[in-house]
């Protein structure tokens, strides 16, 4: 049966005449009267007591237009649901990022991103980058933000912006003394083998940031004396600030320091890349919602 039935039946009660239903259906009479026969051979009842004049409801009748109301309304409102999902009045996303990222990322994009859709909702999923590729290739997420590249062949990302990976030195430390040449950059130049009675703090093997200085140290024929490996940035510029050893950061960390937890902050010399790419991260071939979509857009106006 389909929705074009149920609206033949239910005018035809209304009506009270096939004729009269006919004209409002826009259909002619022995047509309305066949697809009337058709629906209640279909369903082995009779609807209607024609016997009557004018028609009334059989017992079956009744249930069937009481049930049938409320078919038409859900149907109505299915429609309009997906008619405000269509047209952003509506919708949900969930993301996934990084604790460290998501306090420096989110502030800046969800407000202004609820004013602009404040109907539509957005579920945040915080952890490593490792945890969130899982759940983006489980259906877990719409999506990730976070450091590029991706391991999986089966994501593929889309810069959102750059962060300049630095590496910090505590404010005492006795490199600070040197003269360096500035350019026209904000940060000096560091070469990396003034590093190397140093303490490394290190963000665990799989990040992004550790990947890109070892492929560096390993084309400087550089190693490190001494390890220290934390998992998060904050705590290994934490440490390097109080001087642990020195660690590598992104600049994004910077601002939000005040001047008594800051170091002093230079550029690896010859470091290539020596930005952090910061992406979306998603399934290949997978579908956004227009809601999606939209936070896409609206991420891209902000950085």
């Amino acid at each position: 049966m389909e929705f074009r039935d149920i609206k033949y039946v239910l005018k035809v009660a209304e009506e009270k005449s096939i004729s009269k239903a006919a004209q409002k259906l826009f259909v002619t009479q022995p047509s309305l009267s066949q697809s009337i026969g058709r629906i209640e051979n279909s369903l082995g009842v009779q609807l209607f007591d024609r016997s009557k004049k004018p028609l009334i409801l059989s017992f079956a009748g009744k249930q069937f237009v009481k049930t049938a109301y409320y078919i038409m309304n859900y149907e109505k409102q299915l429609s309009r649901q997906m008619k405000d999902i269509a047209d952003l009045k509506n919708g949900h996303i969930t993301l996934g990022i990084s604790q460290f990222r998501g306090k420096y990322f989110l502030p800046k994009v969800l407000p202004a991103f609820y004013k602009e859709y404040p109907g539509i909702t957005v579920s945040i999923h915080e952890d490593q980058a490792a945890e969130l590729e899982t759940a983006i290739l489980a259906g877990d997420l719409d999506f990730s933000i976070e450091i590029l590249p991706v391991k999986s062949k089966e994501l593929i990302s889309s810069v959102i912006s750059e962060e300049q990976h630095l590496l910090v030195l505590p404010k005492e430390h006795r490199l600070n003394n040197r003269k360096r040449i500035v350019d026209n950059a904000k940060y000096p130049f560091l070469d990396v083998s003034e590093l190397k009675n140093e303490t490394f703090i290190y963000l665990k093997a799989d990040s992004p940031s550790r990947i890109q200085l070892t492929k560096f140290f390993k084309k400087s024929n550089f190693v490190p004396k001494n390890v220290i490996e934390i998992k998060d940035m904050e705590t290994a510029h934490a440490l390097a600030v109080a001087g642990l050893g020195v660690a590598f950061i992104s600049e994004l960390l910077i601002p939000y320091c005040n001047s008594a937890h800051r170091g002093v902050y230079y550029r690896l010399k010859d470091c290539v890349p020596d930005k952090l790419q910061v992406g979306f991260v998603y399934k290949k071939n997978s579908y956004h919602s227009k809601a999606v979509k939209a936070f896409f857009v609206l991420v891209s106006e902000v950085f």
